[in-house]
């Protein structure tokens, strides 16, 4: 059988043996793992974790980590740390909060911030990736004059001369560094710092959906960071959303900031719609201090009421289930109760994806809201200890990328099984393998889940071009394989080979135990997928040359053009 070849370039990070493990949780989770920089044996509460780069995975060292959290019902700073050279950080306290927003960045990622929820108020959490975006623009600028920083040719800000200042309130004195980064979480809306939420003076906290955002970071030539003077505004021009449709989208548009002390979105100010003379649309307001802000708006919801079940049928208590919105950007997440039951908010005469985590991957289900709530307690989320879920995102172009999923379809591995958009979901020995989710309008994702392996052999995950426009790298395409506890990422710009129409990610090698270990590819192949498309019926000679073992007449199904395929709503 062909097989994929291991890629000469790709991200030492990814190289491992991952052995299915329940032990974790998605946002947090017990350790008993060596201690790492900060961390204090004698100490209440240790918090860890590790950052990532969003798009590859690889551990970003020397990042800055600022640390706050809810303890007995205040929110406050616990302390700021750095990773170290593998990318790991953790911080030790005297007191156990409830709470935890983890926050990071560095010269070359822009700001972000996860919350990591500890109800039960343990004594050791791991938190979940920290995964930072890489800064779009970095500028060096004299502060006494007027300033403008562009992307590309997009003023996204502008500033008057000595307007900022330090935290003793003093101009700087040279140049002045800026660190610019887009934040378009139209394909993931993670890319997005905390929750959307955003709370009012009464303490009721609402979901908001954002059209765009970005992080701006000022600094001294000695590296100390600047902000806006006590009466000085600046002006920003949020990019819109690469998803949202500028003749639907609202004229005017709050504007909220991310606190991150209190983990939540602070709405001040007002954006306006704006074509600039590059044709590009951005929301243009006025700021009073930089962080990271998001043109956003409360929206309305309902409620979808469901269960999480294991493999048996048992319920699964303290899962961690969250909700994506398919024709919106936002989310919102909370956890099961004992009886293995949740109740979680979306936005109403929607498309949303609801998942759950606990130390495993379930199923994705894809639900079609209206004005009233969601009943889906006959048809619960199963949990499986040996769950492998794989999530493929990517931008506005092009408008189709699909998912290929390919292993052994008998013990003896004689025969193939493969999953994609023309054939799912797929019973081998009992196990139900799916594309839950198929994308056919730009940005994803694509989800295919597998509960377990049914047997052992070689695994082999693809992703194809299926529109002619763009290309795979540029779009930029993104793989995230979560499989046990461990989350691992793929890129295009990672791959070896010129670029072709097919990449080649990753195999997941499966012995006879049906334990895995994945083994990147990173490859830019051929006559996979593509000559099947084109050619319509999968001939003899072809399966031969492409797909040795897809010998049999029940494997050998043609991949026919996508002419009954439904178009999920897009945000446009």
């Amino acid at each position: 059988m062909k097989s994929f070849t291991q890629g000469t370039r790709f991200s030492q990070s990814l190289l491992f043996t991952a052995v299915i493990s329940s032990t974790a949780l998605v946002g947090c989770s017990n350790s008993d793992s060596d201690n790492t920089p900060g961390e204090s044996d004698a100490a209440a509460f240790t918090v860890s974790g590790t950052a990532v780069n969003f798009y590859t995975g690889e551990h970003v060292d020397n990042a800055s980590i600022s640390i706050a959290g809810d303890i007995n019902g205040v929110h406050t700073e616990l302390g700021e740390t750095t990773t170290d050279n593998s990318g790991r950080f953790s911080l030790s306290y005297d007191n156990v909060p409830t709470r935890l927003v983890i926050s990071g960045q560095n010269d070359e990622f822009g700001e972000y911030s996860i919350i990591v929820l500890n109800e039960d108020q343990e004594s050791r959490v791991t938190a979940a990736n920290l995964a930072l975006q890489p800064v779009d623009v970095n500028a060096v600028f004299d502060p006494e004059t007027d300033s403008t920083i562009e992307l590309g040719t997009t003023p996204v800000i502008e500033l008057a001369a000595n307007s900022l200042v330090d935290n003793n309130g003093n101009t700087p004195e040279g140049d002045v560094s800026g660190r610019l980064t887009i934040i378009d979480p139209s394909a993931d809306p993670s890319l997005m710092p905390g929750n959307y939420q955003t709370i009012d003076n009464q303490g009721d906290v609402s979901l908001i959906e954002s059209f765009g955002a970005i992080s701006a970071v000022f600094e001294d030539s000695n590296g100390e960071e600047l902000n806006l003077a006590e009466n000085q505004t600046a002006t920003i021009r949020i990019p819109l959303a690469s998803g949202i449709n500028p003749n639907t989208a609202d004229a005017t548009i709050p504007l909220f900031y991310f606190d991150e002390t209190t983990g939540y979105w602070v709405e001040e100010g007002i954006a306006t719609l704006t074509q600039l003379a590059n044709n590009t649309y951005v929301y243009e307001g006025t700021v009073s201090h930089f962080t990271v802000w998001n043109a956003d708006k409360v929206y309305e919801t309902i409620n979808i009421n469901g269960c999480v079940v294991d493999e048996t049928g048992e319920p699964v208590a303290n899962a961690d289930v969250t909700s994506q919105g398919r024709d919106y950007i936002g989310s919102a997440n909370t956890t099961s109760n004992d009886a293995g039951l949740f109740s979680l908010p979306a936005r109403f005469n929607s498309d949303v994806l609801i998942s759950a985590r606990n130390g495993a991957v379930s199923n994705t289900l894809e639900v079609d809201t209206d004005n009233t709530d969601v009943d889906l307690t006959n048809n619960c989320l199963v949990l499986s200890p040996d769950a492998v879920n794989i999530s493929l995102t990517w931008g506005e172009a092009p408008d189709d990328l699909d998912s290929h999923l390919f292993g052994p379809a008998n013990a003896d591995g004689t025969e193939q099984f493969h999953v994609y958009y023309g054939n799912h979901p797929v019973i081998v020995n009992e196990v139900v393998m799916d594309l839950d989710v198929d994308d056919t309008s730009s940005f994803g994702p694509e989800v295919i889940s597998i509960p377990r392996f049914p047997y052992p052999g070689t695994y082999q995950y693809l992703v194809h071009q299926f529109s002619n426009e763009s290309d795979i790298v540029s779009s930029p395409a993104r793989v995230k394989l979560t499989i046990g506890e461990q989350e691992i990422f793929f890129s295009p710009s990672e791959a070896t080979n010129p670029l072709t129409e097919e990449w080649a990610v990753f195999n997941i090698e499966v012995d006879a135990n049906l334990n895995p270990t994945i083994v990147p590819v990173q490859e830019f192949v051929e006559g996979w997928v593509e000559d099947g498309l084109e050619e319509g019926p999968i001939e003899e000679g072809l399966i031969e040359e492409n797909f040795e073992a897809f010998a049999t007449p029940a494997n050998t199904r043609a991949l026919e053009p996508k002419t009954n395929q439904s178009i999920k709503p897009s945000y446009k």
